[in-house]
């Protein structure tokens, strides 16, 4: 879980009014941004999805045939 930046403000002791920004506060605590944990979690589902049995219902749309789609 990521702590949202106001308590990571808070535990370094520092206000919004020091007008330090919220990349250079995650830097001092070794805090992530949410976007890469979220990237995280999205590869992590791809591979439960991917190792789960081609009959699974939430692979069937691998094999629906679309006619008049070109490949990508």
């Amino acid at each position: 879980m990521v702590p949202k930046i106001g308590m990571i403000h808070w535990m370094c002791d520092h206000t919004r009014l020091d007008n330090i920004r919220n990349e250079v506060i995650r830097d001092k605590v070794g805090v992530t941004h949410i976007k890469n944990k979220m990237g995280e979690t999205r590869v992590r589902w791809l591979g439960h999805v991917r190792r789960s049995s081609i009959d699974a219902p939430r692979r069937r749309c691998e094999r629906i045939d679309f006619p008049d789609v070109d490949e990508i």
